[in-house]
């Protein structure tokens, strides 16, 4: 097992509930920039979101464990879904891997320094 062996194992379900997803479908296939994203796949798949609600749950509650925790993130805001989902991994590297002490991490964007 990954997670007996040492790997960080970070499980994300992204949400969307059948009218969340009925309402992004719309909207992607109103835009003229985006209508190619949907295909009438999208659409078929959408006919059956209740049956794969229903497996997705059975998965979800089979595979839910102490060492690798289902993280549930509602995806009806995508800034909160991406949030929730960059913070959660944030989280779990820094837990997994700490920094040494005393190394200094330069913020993001940070002109790099020249060596010496």
């Amino acid at each position: 097992m990954l997670a007996e062996d040492g790997a960080l194992v970070v499980k994300l379900w992204i949400h969307l509930s059948k009218k969340g997803l009925r309402k992004r479908l719309q909207r992607l296939e109103d835009d003229p920039a985006t209508r190619w994203k949907v295909t009438k796949a999208d659409w078929k798949h959408f006919k059956k979101y209740d049956r794969y609600i229903e497996a997705s749950e059975h998965a979800i509650r089979r595979t839910d464990t102490s060492h690798a925790p289902w993280l549930l993130v509602e995806a009806s805001d995508e800034r909160y879904r991406d949030l929730m989902a960059g913070r959660t991994l944030r989280e779990r590297f820094a837990a997994a891997w700490p920094r040494p002490p005393g190394r200094v991490v330069a913020p993001a964007g940070s002109p790099a320094r020249p060596r010496r």
